[in-house]
């Protein structure tokens, strides 16, 4: 048992480790683009005759490269099992904030409510549920993820479901812990937990439920607000 421990957290330390480093080379070259946008804005403006596209694609670029050092933030964060800050929290649009991580799967939402939170960290929680699930696309030709929502009288609830392989189980209860992945190459076992800890710093929580070889459906709740 403590030889199977020590290797269990030598890998663990090996995984952090590598994040680690990989989240600090992408910085680099993110702020020198971003320097190099600022200054051909700064010289756009300059200009008599201001080329509205330019400057709209220079915008563009610039929320993008924003948007990645936030995601570098949420990775080194979470492998130094940081607490999520909720400082910056504010009051979101479950269709704006769901649309935007699903408009390339050609799907829709339509019944909307309020929650608060943060949006790149609610975009990454939908992204690891839906890359979980079309893991399996290439086994499950016919599968499919069904998005739908309702309500209780204290929350808003939103399930996410596939007609995938399914988890067994007796394997249910683990899912959720760090560096705990089934029937999958290569993953990393931090996803899930890390979907938990943001749910959870939002007042709500994720749950699963499955049954082997016919579905698995991972539930969101989200605390309503007036």
């Amino acid at each position: 048992y403590a030889m199977v421990r020590e290797s269990v957290e030598n890998k663990a330390q090996v995984l952090k480790s590598l994040a680690g480093s990989i989240a600090h080379e992408m910085r680099n070259p993110l702020n020198t683009l971003a320097l190099s946008l600022e200054e051909i804005k700064s010289r756009q403006k300059r200009q008599l005759e201001q080329d509205a596209s330019t400057l709209q694609l220079i915008q563009l670029s610039t929320d993008a490269i924003e948007h990645a050092n936030h995601l570098i933030d949420i990775t080194l964060d979470t492998i130094n099992e940081k607490p999520i800050n909720c400082d910056n929290f504010e009051t979101l649009s479950f269709i704006s904030s769901t649309q935007s991580a699903i408009q390339n799967f050609g799907a829709s939402i339509k019944k909307d409510f309020d929650f608060i939170g943060d949006h790149t960290l609610f975009e990454y929680v939908l992204f690891n549920l839906f890359k979980n699930s079309l893991y399996f696309s290439s086994t499950y030709p016919d599968l499919k993820i069904l998005i739908t929502s309702s309500e209780s009288k204290r929350y808003s609830i939103v399930s996410i479901r596939d007609n995938g392989p399914g988890i067994p189980t007796h394997q249910l209860n683990d899912i959720f812990k760090e560096f705990t992945s089934f029937n999958k190459q290569g993953g990393t076992g931090l996803g899930l937990s890390f979907c938990k800890r943001v749910m959870q710093s939002f007042g709500g929580n994720i749950s699963c439920k499955s049954e082997l070889g016919n579905y698995t459906e991972f539930r969101l709740t989200f605390p309503k607000i007036s």
